[in-house]
């Protein structure tokens, strides 16, 4: 896998499996350009992107079954604690951190060069 990885001029990092390991995650590929978040500081960011779009959100949360004061819950939940993130999380994180666009001339909706592959046995 290593030599893989390295043939495509990328790497392979541990993160820990702590409850914020998808914030990390996040922060670690953002810490290659020189960009300084922390795995809170992502969460505060996710939180409030689903909390401001609310409508675009909340039925894809399946524990809060379309309810407004758990989904508000739930948000808080993803800042304050270390609950874990998921897709919808990430997707917030794209659209805070500017690193996804609708470019509708060349039918891209992606744009960057990190990838997140997640594996764990213990999620």
């Amino acid at each position: 896998m290593k030599n893989i990885l390295q043939s495509h001029n990328l790497g392979l990092y541990e993160i820990p499996a702590d409850g914020d390991c998808l914030f990390s995650a996040v922060a670690h590929q953002m810490s290659l350009y020189n960009e300084t978040e922390t795995a809170a500081s992502l969460r505060s960011k996710a939180a409030d992107h689903l909390l401001d779009n609310q409508s675009q959100y909340i039925f894809f949360v399946e524990s809060v079954d379309g309810d407004e004061a758990k989904y508000r819950g739930y948000c808080e939940e993803i800042r304050d604690t270390n609950a874990w993130g998921g897709q919808v999380e990430l997707r917030a994180l794209a659209y805070e951190l500017k690193v996804c666009r609708n470019d509708r001339s060349s039918n891209s909706f992606w744009s960057t060069q990190n990838f997140i592959l997640y594996t764990s046995s213990t999620h």
